[in-house]
């Protein structure tokens, strides 16, 4: 579903689609209130200079945003706004259409944490430990600012794994990790 709201130009909430309820309940006491309000307070200012572009220039923006529900719950979601102007031509409010997007970022992280993350101790894998030595190693190189690298060994862990099996040395692993 599509949420479709209507602020004023200052932001103000003149219509918000009935698919909104679903994630603030009564729209109704919604109307006239600051579209703001629901932010994530991280995302508050770059969605008002967004907001505030686009009535100045006319140009609606693509963005993504987090909207903090009474819940606490956090929803992901895209919008994409645009100038509505009167038959003078002169703008009188904006439109914006949102997607809610949580789903995707959720599997976004997923895909993530598999990708650069052990399953098993959720310490960075190989991949990313070669990433991060990489970006280290440039910014020692421009810095002149040095640092070093500790490998741990367990010693006779696989002696260990096939005398108790591999659940036991998982446990052993989760814990030299912690």
């Amino acid at each position: 579903d599509d949420f479709i709201a209507v602020p004023d130009l200052k932001g103000r909430r003149l219509y918000n689609s009935p698919s909104y309820a679903r994630l603030f309940g009564d729209i109704e006491a919604m109307k006239g209130a600051d579209s703001f309000a629901e932010i994530h307070p991280d995302d508050r200012e770059h969605l008002e200079r967004i907001f505030k572009e686009t009535v100045q220039s006319g140009i609606g923006h693509r963005t993504e945003f987090r909207f903090v529900l009474a819940n606490g719950d956090i929803r992901y979601m895209e919008s994409c706004g645009g100038l509505i102007k009167n038959s003078q031509g002169k703008a009188s409010c904006v439109l914006v259409v949102s997607h809610d997007i949580t789903a995707r970022k959720q599997a976004e992280d997923e895909i993530h944490n598999l990708a650069f993350y052990d399953e098993l101790t959720r310490l960075p894998n190989r991949r990313l430990l070669n990433d991060r030595l990489e970006h280290a190693m440039a910014a020692s190189k421009r810095s002149g600012l040095y640092g070093a690298l500790m490998f741990l060994d367990l010693d006779n862990f696989k002696p260990l794994n096939d005398k108790h099996g591999h659940d036991v040395g998982d446990l052993l692993l989760i814990e030299v990790a912690k």
